[in-house]
């Protein structure tokens, strides 16, 4: 599915099949995923997803300096429900807006402030849980992806 920037994203088998077999647990997403910074001269991302390949499961985009994240994932089934996302102590619900891509698939959308208690969680600890509707997943930047953390949240804090 494309996303703003040309970014493509895809429900990746792995992870739809371990969402749908999780039935309200959390689960960590396949160990070949990893956080991915990419920018440009106004905006920039944060996704989620297999190394050098158009395959993201989350993404966060936000313009450079805008200090506003949104926040996109695949939608499945879960039309009518919230994001949740949590991070250490700190969580979240979101109203999430649903948008179809060219290819058909179905997104989930939400916009949140960069400074969020959950989203400054995240950018201190590299973990963010994410639940949509029944579907839920833990993510974990590892050490060397810590770099792409830091690196969006600075670019959304500066133009």
């Amino acid at each position: 599915m494309k996303l703003r920037g040309g970014m493509t994203a895809a429900c990746l088998g792995a992870i739809c099949l371990l969402m749908a077999s999780c039935q309200g647990r959390t689960i960590w997403a396949p160990a070949h995923f990893g956080f991915y910074f990419n920018q440009d001269d106004q905006a920039a991302n944060l996704a989620y997803g297999e190394a050098n390949s158009d395959d993201v499961g989350l993404m966060l985009q936000c313009a450079k300096g805008s200090r506003q994240v949104e926040l996109t994932d695949v939608a499945a089934a879960n039309a009518n429900a919230p994001f949740v996302l949590a991070s250490g102590a700190q969580s979240a619900v979101l109203a999430a807006k649903l948008s179809i891509d060219e290819s058909g698939a179905a997104l989930a959308e939400a916009m949140l402030p960069l400074n969020s208690p959950v989203l400054q969680g995240f950018r201190r600890s590299g973990v963010i849980a994410v639940s949509l509707g029944r579907s839920h997943y833990g993510l974990k930047a590892r050490r060397e992806e810590r770099a792409a953390v830091s690196d969006f949240f600075s670019a959304c804090e500066r133009s």
